[in-house]
């Protein structure tokens, strides 16, 4: 049997439970601000923020199988702050977006 990410975000709610799981999302979090923090401050910690940066990832992943989000569902809401901040940037923009 070939297993792909969705399968082992799935396997792992089903050993530990949605609850932990997203416990652990948030605790990922913290721990990727901390890191921001630091490297703001000045410490050189990029390794750092980018593991953090994919450890929050993983569990976002884990937040979509849990919730039932879909890709569909995320790349709606994303290009739609994308045209948002677009038209902050540029109140009178008439460009065209290839986010569709």
């Amino acid at each position: 049997m070939i297993l792909n990410e969705r399968d082992i975000h799935r396997m792992t709610i089903e050993k530990y439970g949605a609850i932990e799981m997203i416990n652990k999302c948030i605790q990922e979090m913290q721990e990727l601000a901390e890191n921001l923090r630091d490297n703001k401050n000045g410490i050189d910690n990029l390794a750092g923020v980018l593991e953090e940066r994919v450890d929050v990832e993983k569990m976002l992943n884990k937040i979509d199988v849990i919730f039932g989000f879909t890709e569909e569902d995320k790349q709606l809401i994303s290009n739609a702050k994308m045209r948002r901040t677009l038209d902050r940037l540029e109140p009178d923009n008439k460009h065209t977006l290839g986010l569709d």
